[in-house]
């Protein structure tokens, strides 16, 4: 497997990178993965997942975090809260058309939810898996929100290849479209 990284672009508000993988080449139907993170400073990260190929597939999502509570959020659909020690973040997925999602912590059958910090040792810790069956191309969008210092909200979508984004993080407003495989973020000043 190779992993390669395609854009890196600090900023003083707003980071990207992009990254890409192919560790699902040899199988016979093939996926590749493209991910790309905005960091829009203090509080919001978006994260974009890409997934082209061929054929129809089930692809699972993994956010993994440290043993603390995680919590369904009942305010949107497939959305988590996490308390850290310093920090409360939300996750928050953009595209829910055939989205499933399940907490683990600690589980044997299915196996997930847990973190080893040393050789023969595992400790329960919350894993959120967000699952998605179809044809490739196919996208997930999520949000990883600091609670208290930002804010997401969906303005229009184009089918689960599209998606238009209003971002506030601090001070500061964003407009994001997010276009198809071959098209790039477009980011306006709102």
């Amino acid at each position: 497997m190779r992993t390669f990284c395609h854009r890196f672009e600090p900023g003083p508000e707003v980071d990207l990178i992009e990254v890409s993988h192919n560790g699902y080449a040899a199988i016979e139907e093939p996926v590749f993965h493209r991910r790309r993170v905005l960091w829009f400073k203090p509080g919001v990260w978006l994260v974009d997942d890409l997934l082209t190929g061929v054929g129809s597939h089930t692809y699972d999502l993994s956010f993994n975090f440290a043993p603390r509570p995680l919590t369904v959020d009942g305010e949107a659909p497939h959305a988590f809260r996490y308390q850290g020690e310093r920090v409360r973040v939300r996750l928050l997925p953009l595209l829910n058309e055939g989205l499933q999602a399940r907490a683990l912590k600690g589980s044997l059958a299915p196996k997930g939810g847990w973190v080893s910090y040393g050789y023969g040792v595992k400790v329960p810790a919350p894993q959120v898996i967000y699952t998605r069956t179809g044809p490739l191309p196919a996208r997930f969008v999520t949000a990883v929100i600091w609670e208290g210092r930002g804010e997401v909200q969906v303005e229009d979508g184009e089918g689960e290849l599209g998606l238009g984004l209003a971002v506030r993080s601090g001070a500061k407003s964003w407009r994001l479209t997010l276009g198809g495989p071959a098209q790039d973020w477009a980011l306006d000043w709102a």
